[in-house]
C-alpha cells in the first residue's frame, strides 16, 4: 500500500507567488529530491502556478509525496481552454522537466498534475 503525505495545500493568486515558490522548495527538500531535481521541481511547479493565474486568476495547489513520486496538482477555475492552447511556453517548461504531466480540462477550469520521480535510495526512507 502506498502512503500519501500532503506537503502543501492552499489556494493562491498572484500576490502569493513569492511565498509559494519558497514553499515549493521546502516540499522538494522534505521529499529528499536531489538538489538539481528539487530546483527543477520548483521551476516546473511555478510555471503551472503562473499558467493558472494567467488563464484562471489563481486556484488551488496541492503537493504530496506518494510512493516514489513528488506530485504537484494545480487547479484553476478559469474557462476551459481549447486543446491547442495547452502548449504554451510555461507548460512546455513543465513538460520538459517533469517525469509526468497530465492536463485535464473541466467545464469549470483545468487541473494540471505533474510528477517527479524520487530516486530509489530516498524513496525507501
Amino acid at each position: 500500500m502506498t502512503s500519501t503525505r500532503t506537503l502543501l495545500d492552499r489556494t493562491f493568486g498572484l500576490p502569493d507567488l513569492p511565498a509559494l515558490r519558497a514553499a515549493l522548495g521546502d516540499c522538494a527538500i522534505a521529499s529528499e529530491l536531489p538538489r538539481q531535481r528539487g530546483e527543477e521541481f520548483v521551476l516546473a511547479a511555478y510555471e503551472l502556478l503562473a499558467h493558472a493565474i494567467e488563464h484562471g486568476g489563481g486556484g488551488q495547489v496541492r503537493v504530496h509525496r506518494a510512493g516514489g513520486q513528488l506530485r504537484c496538482q494545480v487547479r484553476d477555475c478559469g474557462p476551459a481552454l481549447p486543446a491547442g492552447t495547452m502548449n504554451g511556453c510555461g507548460l512546455g517548461v513543465a513538460r520538459a522537466l517533469a517525469d509526468q504531466l497530465d492536463i485535464t480540462r473541466h467545464c469549470d477550469g483545468t487541473t494540471t498534475t505533474m510528477a517527479m520521480n524520487i530516486p530509489v535510495a530516498q524513496a525507501r526512507r
